[in-house]
């Protein structure tokens, strides 16, 4: 996520060199030449900086300045202004502008005045002498920094990367004083620090750390972590700092497993959270918004497809690396569908039009089921766009679009401009909105396959769900195809897993939720839990698999469906003609020793006992 910059000035020349300056630089940039549209846009926008001018034709600007300190207190306010007397600066310091730069003004200052960052010309200053003291020769040399002023508790730096806070990270703790990073405007830094530290010196007084040899020991330590989460079969890993130090966990079937951190890692932690950065594509300068970036790492195995999310918080920055290899690619046999289910399921495929939903909480495998059915399609159908925020991994074959609502590219967007393509094939990750959903019901009924996920906890829930966002239900009714929903579980190692009998009162607990457990030995039943080996690493399970709910909307549902009947009557109506529900689709996956009952109450502890019998 860029930073956003809202630049107030009714000189257009103005308006358009700050916005390139300032969109080179990656921020989104939006203009206003008024005070009443500077103060409708502020809300509309997450504005972290204003540019504003002072004159402007409906107010003045410093009500401006006063308004927008008021209410928005947080945002940091930049005079771009053509006054230039002492009483108006005064004026708009005590208001709360952060810098007052007088026109004509040098691009470079208000950038970094943007940012917070003080600049000076460093060939003109003079540095504080206890600030030099502070500072021994050796580091402002080989760091190319210098010391300008000491407070009495923070030491204010001029540094050639002031915006790196790693190397800002890593300054404060060799120097061990809070460091306030300062930009070199104007002058050469490398030439100044010379003057002011003479030559640098070739006795053993030189650091033994280098700024190389840290950001090699970066690579090397994020190199260690991504080679660690693969051995593990992981496909998520977490980093983050805690009160005693940073903390480590990796998801590993479903299931989050704390990881061991490497002893560098403690006093490395953002110099390798930059080395991620880098990986992918994220500029390492900003380190107070959201940022997220994808990139691919060449590691023993070969190249690893990473998507990288940073959130700051108030302990430090966390991340988030999704390993895309690690995600796998199956076929419908794989996913862990009934032989029912999959016969139904390819003959929805089979259709020349109409909208599949795949539904189910986050990280029950939706994604993963999402591309095998494009998988599938792949083989039989013209063009295959998606539409995905962000984009899982990359597909050959298939025309990928990363949606960018804030750049006029939301889903109903993605979706006409695909139906302008002659896409036979749509997919958008998630319907979360009345236009997206009617849009790609209305690309469903005129003749394309339309592929999309909803948050629901049943495949009915999906239909009241898709009435919820607006959509008519004859509408519905002409488009839907089908709904599946879905759940993961962890299949048992089948190294160590151990055979148990059920008793007569557990059997019966499970034969009120509608599960035909006494089929077989009259009384009881066997199933096969987990032990535990080093194949498995001591958890009794190795992968995942699915259970599954298919809804087919046949003439029968149809009727329901204009009655806006509710979903728990639908769902209730599809069973009664044969459809199997979760709980009945994980039991067989449990009766054929493939996972554990345990396993599977976990996975559907969120539903409740009715839903289970119904």
């Amino acid at each position: 996520m860029h930073k956003e910059v809202l630049v107030v000035d009714d000189e257009p020349q103005v308006c358009r060199a700050l916005t390139a300056y300032f969109e080179e630089k990656g921020f989104r940039v939006i203009t206003a030449d008024t005070a009443e549209a500077a103060l409708a846009r502020i809300p509309q926008m997450h504005a972290d900086v204003v540019l504003l001018d002072l004159r402007l034709p409906d107010s003045s600007g410093l009500e401006v300045l006063s308004t927008i300190k008021q209410r928005y207190p947080q945002v940091r306010v930049v005079i771009i202004s053509g006054l230039a007397d002492e009483a108006t600066i005064e004026a708009a310091r005590s208001l709360g502008a952060s810098e007052y730069l007088t026109k004509p003004f040098d691009f470079g200052r208000c950038f970094f005045a943007a940012m917070g960052i003080e600049s000076i010309d460093v060939a003109a200053a003079t540095p504080d002498p206890e600030a030099l003291a502070r500072v021994p020769a050796d580091v402002a040399l080989a760091y190319q920094i210098l010391p300008m002023k000491w407070d009495g508790q923070q030491l204010h730096v001029v540094m050639s990367e002031p915006l790196d806070t790693a190397a800002v990270a890593r300054l404060q703790e060799l120097l061990g004083y809070p460091t306030i990073p300062m930009a070199a405007l104007a002058g050469d830094l490398a030439t100044t620090v010379q003057q002011w530290y003479g030559a640098s010196p070739t006795s053993q007084a030189a650091p033994a750390v280098t700024p190389a040899h840290l950001r090699q020991e970066a690579q090397h330590l994020a190199d260690r972590l991504l080679h660690d989460a693969c051995a593990h079969r992981a496909n998520l890993l977490h980093l983050q700092c805690g009160p005693r130090g940073p903390q480590l966990q990796y998801r590993i079937d479903g299931r989050l497993v704390v990881g061991q951190i490497p002893e560098p890692l403690a006093t490395r932690y953002a110099d390798v959270l930059s080395q991620f950065k880098r990986l992918a594509g994220i500029p390492t300068d900003m380190a107070r918004c959201p940022q997220h970036g994808h990139g691919r790492v060449a590691l023993g195995t070969g190249e690893v497809e990473l998507r990288v999310s940073v959130l700051p918080s108030t302990a430090g920055e966390a991340l988030t690396v999704r390993l895309g290899n690690n995600l796998p690619v199956l076929t419908l046999d794989q996913l862990g569908l009934g032989d029912e289910q999959r016969r139904q399921l390819e003959s929805l495929l089979a259709k020349p039009a109409g909208l599949l939903l795949v539904t189910g909480p986050a990280r029950v495998g939706k994604t993963m089921t999402v591309y095998t059915l494009l998988n599938r399609l792949a083989a039989s159908r013209g063009p295959i766009v998606t539409l995905e925020s962000p984009v899982e991994r990359a597909v050959p074959g298939l025309i990928q679009l990363e949606l960018q609502p804030h750049e006029g590219l939301a889903a109903a967007d993605g979706i006409r401009a695909a139906l302008d393509h002659e896409a036979d094939v749509i997919m958008v990750n998630e319907l979360i909105d009345s236009r997206a959903a009617i849009a790609a019901v209305r690309a469903a009924a005129t003749g394309h396959v339309v592929l999309s996920t909803l948050h629901t906890t049943t495949a009915a829930m999906a239909i009241t769900r898709l009435l919820d966002l607006e959509i008519e239900p004859f509408l519905i009714c002409s488009s839907l195809l089908g709904v599946v929903s879905q759940r993961l579980v962890r299949k048992l190692c089948p190294s160590c897993r151990q055979p148990y009998t059920l008793d007569t009162p557990q059997v019966a607990q499970l034969a009120a939720l509608g599960l035909p457990v006494t089929a077989g030995v009259p009384g009881v039943a066997k199933l096969w839990r987990a032990h535990g080996c080093s194949e498995c690493r001591q958890t009794g399970y190795q992968g995942q698999v699915g259970i599954f709910e298919l809804l087919s909307i046949d003439p029968h549902l149809r009727g329901l469906i204009i009655k806006r009947t509710p979903s728990v009557q639908l769902q209730q109506s599809a069973m009664s003609r044969g459809m199997d529900n979760l709980w009945r689709a994980g039991w067989e996956h449990v009766r054929a020793g493939v996972t554990s009952l345990q396993e599977l109450m976990l996975a559907m502890a969120p539903d409740t006992v009715e839903h289970a019998a119904s």
